[in-house]
């Protein structure tokens, strides 16, 4: 329906034209079907803050298999790229520490 041919489609390009936007990549240690390589490859793509993380599980099954790592992966990465160190853009002050964190809970 939208027109476009995926099999023809390359997520390199993808994630090269998003510029300097932080790009996190999450790839299962265990995952059999996509190999580590198109991971890193995503991860050489990008151009702003990135980082590749391979987490515990196979292909889609890293947010069940340790939900805390997988927690602790995202929403530092968040902080770490999008927020200065314990500020958050809708809030003034000292921070708690699970809002400095977590600061996405906030939004």
């Amino acid at each position: 329906q939208t027109g476009t041919n995926f099999f023809a489609a390359s997520a390199e390009e993808a994630v090269a034209k998003i510029g300097d936007r932080p790009v996190l990549v999450i790839h299962g240690d265990k995952d059999f079907m996509m190999p580590l390589a198109h991971s890193e490859q995503l991860y050489a793509a990008a151009k702003g803050p990135r980082e590749l993380w391979a987490g515990p599980g196979m292909h889609s099954n890293i947010v069940t298999e340790d939900p805390v790592a997988y927690r602790e992966h995202v929403f530092g990465f968040l902080s770490r790229s999008l927020f200065a160190p314990g500020v958050h853009p809708k809030l003034s002050g000292a921070l708690p520490k699970w809002q400095v964190h977590y600061p996405c809970v906030l939004a």
